[in-house]
């Protein structure tokens, strides 16, 4: 019996730490409020998204984009130098992802912490493991869209991120990470 619940508690600790660090327990499309704990409480500046950017067939709403420590969203900080990004759209969830912060010698890149994560998670990327990898690539999960992408900027620069979204929000994210207020 008391391996029964030594076994229990191990498993519930076990799981509360994965729901924890899991960017898909996250309600897209539900109130921003929901994640204001991870990016320390406040908004950041208004992204006005210009319509011709966009499907005409709807309004879209300006982008908020909010970031903030990952360790406010995963307490384990297995993700090495990084932050957890919100987009908020019209007082909802548009989005949310996971940045690796990179210098010019791209540390944190280097130790391939958000890479491993990804592949663990959600399968291989055909052949991402070269050193010099750069692409992306996209999932869809239970009526979601993950997105890992690494890319070079300024050949100097390594950019690398998982997203989460859908594919009624994926404008808004494309947009506002196109006009780089992020």
């Amino acid at each position: 019996m008391k391996l029964f619940i030594s076994t229990f508690v191990f498993y519930l600790a076990l799981n509360s730490f994965a729901i924890a660090c899991d960017l898909l327990s996250i309600d897209i499309g539900g109130d921003k409020s929901k994640v204001e704990e991870y990016v320390g409480g406040g908004f950041g500046d208004e992204v006005e998204v210009d319509e011709d950017e966009v499907d005409e067939d709807e309004v879209k709403p300006s982008v908020i984009i909010a970031s903030g420590d990952i360790e406010n969203f995963c307490k384990s900080g297995i993700f090495g130098f990084a932050e957890f990004k919100a987009y908020i759209a019209d007082d909802k969830i548009a989005g949310v992802a996971i940045e690796v912060l990179n210098g010019v010698g791209n540390e944190e890149s280097k130790k391939k912490l958000l890479y491993k994560y990804v592949v663990s998670k959600f399968g291989a990327i055909e052949n991402s493991d070269k050193a010099n990898w750069t692409g992306y690539k996209v999932w869809q999960v239970g009526g979601k869209e993950v997105i890992y992408y690494k890319m070079l900027d300024q050949k100097k620069y390594i950019i690398e991120e998982l997203q989460v979204t859908n594919s009624k929000f994926r404008d808004y994210i494309i947009v506002a990470d196109e006009l780089g207020y992020d």
